[in-house]
């Protein structure tokens, strides 16, 4: 949102064609907004409920499952990266 606080700034200095342009941004999420009437969840139930009845659900679960993996496979293999330097100055 901090390009649409620039542009309500008026010191700050944007091309009319980016002006334009964010104008016509911030039109779209408003009939967005108020045409699917789309919020956040505000607690887990809602977000399980939320992504269990959705369509695309296994893809989010897959898409949320791999980037978990991912998170844990560069945790097991950097994650001890730091301490390496306190091991080498103990076997001296």
């Amino acid at each position: 949102m901090c390009l649409m606080d620039a542009m309500n700034v008026q010191h700050v200095q944007l091309s009319d064609q980016c002006r334009n342009k964010l104008t016509e941004r911030e039109r779209l999420w408003a009939v967005a907004h108020d045409k699917y009437k789309m919020a956040l969840p505000e607690n887990w139930s809602q977000a399980y409920r939320l992504i269990a009845d959705h369509p695309e659900r296994n893809s989010i679960l897959t898409y949320a499952g791999l980037v978990l993996l991912v998170l844990l496979m560069i945790g097991c293999c950097c994650g001890r990266l730091t301490k390496r330097q306190h091991t080498e100055l103990k076997n001296r």
